[in-house]
């Protein structure tokens, strides 16, 4: 039996209720398996809650931790630590260059406020987002139509990629249709070896060596 503390980062289900939570560290999930029994309201998205239950550790083949689940009986084992923001699109905007990177702004588990234009569609997934420092890929399950060159407000949780930080579980609002970003003009090798413009709107000169049908 134990106690951890995280943002709420996704609630659902009936019967029983599915939290997933998020902190400075990492994700866990929650299930509460009374969550008909509203003895409590369901925790609210960016809502900063503790939780007591018992923890299951999952495992893979090799024996390596997966996933951490906290397994509770009701609600009334959830306490607010800290309330969600009454209107979350109002919270200090960061530069795309800036998620991800360690600094005293660290929001410790909770959302991020971003803004930019939408540079490239990802059918079922989401888009491409830039503004003035940087560019970066925004996965959401929203369904939105959205079109390339508008500018939108997106709220959503910054994770470390493959290669560079991306923003999940995205919420988004457009704003308002904006002149689209010029493309950096850049040969291979800077693209290559810098590696400083991935998510952006580039231009460069290429010798076609070969079609795909």
């Amino acid at each position: 039996w134990v106690e951890l503390e995280g943002v709420v980062r996704r609630a659902s289900g009936d019967t029983n209720l599915y939290l997933s939570l998020t902190t400075g560290e990492g994700t866990f999930k929650v299930l509460v398996f009374d969550g008909r029994n509203r003895s409590r309201p369901i925790p609210a998205l960016d809502e900063r809650v503790s939780v007591r239950g018992v923890c299951i550790s999952e495992v893979n083949s090799r024996g390596q931790l997966t996933a951490i689940t906290l397994q509770t009986p009701n609600l009334e084992q959830i306490a607010t630590i800290e309330a969600a923001p009454p209107d979350p699109f109002r919270i200090p905007t960061t530069a795309l260059a800036k998620v991800g990177t360690f600094g005293s702004s660290r929001t410790g588990g909770r959302r991020i406020k971003a803004s930019g234009i939408v540079t490239l569609k990802l059918p079922e997934q989401g888009f491409y987002l830039q503004d003035q420092s940087g560019g970066i890929r925004v996965l959401t399950q929203q369904t939105n139509a959205i079109r390339v060159g508008e500018a939108v407000d997106v709220l959503a949780f910054p994770a470390l990629g493959d290669f560079s930080p991306h923003l999940e579980d995205a919420v988004f609002r457009e704003t308002t249709i904006a002149t689209r970003p010029a493309p950096r003009r850049l040969t291979a090798e800077q693209i290559l070896f810098n590696g400083t413009n991935d998510g952006m709107v580039v231009e460069l000169d290429a010798k076609l060596l070969q079609e795909v049908t």
